[in-house]
C-alpha cells in the first residue's frame, strides 16, 4: 500500500488468498497499510480490493475445472 504499487498490491493480494486469508485479515492488513502510508494510500485500497476480487474468482474457476476432470 505504502509503495503504492499495482503490481505488488496483486502479487501480494494473490499470495494471501493462495495462504487462505480471510477477507476480514486481508482488510485488517489494508487498513494498517492506510495507517503507515495515509490518505494517499486510499485508491490503492480500492485497487486491492478489486484485485482480491478477481483472484477469488479466478481460483473459483479453476477449483471447478478440476473437480470436472
Amino acid at each position: 500500500m505504502v509503495s503504492r504499487c499495482d503490481e505488488c498490491i496483486c502479487y501480494h493480494m494473490e499470495g494471501f488468498l493462495n495462504a487462505g486469508a480471510t477477507i476480514d485479515e486481508i482488510m485488517e492488513t489494508l487498513k494498517i497499510g492506510v495507517i503507515g502510508g495515509g490518505s494517499i494510500t486510499y485508491p490503492n485500497v480500492r485497487f486491492a480490493m478489486h484485485a482480491s476480487e478477481i483472484f477469488s474468482a479466478r481460483s473459483a474457476l479453476s477449483q471447478e475445472e478440476k473437480l470436472k476432470e
